[in-house]
């Protein structure tokens, strides 16, 4: 089986009337057939492109604008999920390691922390045009003043510290501040940075994500 057949094999699992995209076991029973004699650089690269094709198809044109305010991380986490990928499967087409995008999508460090480079290389994976980006950014500002509440813990119902639970009240806490918010006009060097961000889209020419 060639990769061009394994890929479209991927397509149509995403375009099943069920809505079953790509999981694990899926993955795993493709990738371990004996057709495939797939080593673990094909096997990665194979997974790469899938993923890369996964959002063409599903965004086929750029994602212009928002249906809520959603800061940057969690529009991320958000979309992430919605595919039923897993944050290895968007490392591993970003070519990144897991920390860098568990970073990201918690919110550890802001996007304009990052290099243009790297966010680019997300605006470009996940077909985000920069009007969208803009707008994901001005969200994300509104939200970086109340950074000072620190790590939300939640406690389990036997009264245990539940580090899950506190991720699940950190996200409605970072969704409910970024909704009701008042805008923040973003500072000269979060306004560089997108400078920089667009820049860097004209250089790989990504026109339709401008």
């Amino acid at each position: 089986m060639h990769e061009d057949e394994l890929l479209e094999l991927f397509r149509a699992a995403s375009d099943s009337d069920s809505s079953t995209i790509l999981d694990d076991t899926m993955a795993d029973a493709l990738l371990a057939s004996s057709e495939l004699e797939c080593s673990p650089e094909r096997a990665r690269r194979i997974e790469t492109l899938f993923v890369k094709k996964l959002f063409e198809e599903i965004h086929r044109e750029p994602v212009r604008s928002l249906a809520a305010k959603w800061p940057f991380h969690r529009w991320l986490e958000s979309i992430r999920t919605s595919f039923r990928l897993t944050r290895e499967d968007i490392a591993t087409a970003l070519n990144k390691d897991h920390e860098f995008i568990e970073r990201l999508e918690r919110g550890e460090k802001l996007p304009w922390e990052f290099k243009a480079k790297d966010i680019g290389d997300v605006v470009c994976l996940f077909r985000i045009h920069m009007n969208a980006v803009a707008e994901l950014i001005a969200n994300s500002v509104s939200l970086a003043g109340f950074r000072g509440l620190g790590v939300v813990s939640a406690r389990s119902h036997r009264g245990r510290m539940s580090k899950a639970r506190g991720e699940s009240t950190k996200r409605a806490l970072d969704l409910y501040v970024a909704r009701n918010a008042a805008p923040v006009e973003p500072d000269q060097n979060v306004q560089r940075w997108l400078g920089d961000l667009r820049q860097e889209l004209r250089d790989r020419h990504a026109d339709d994500l401008l």
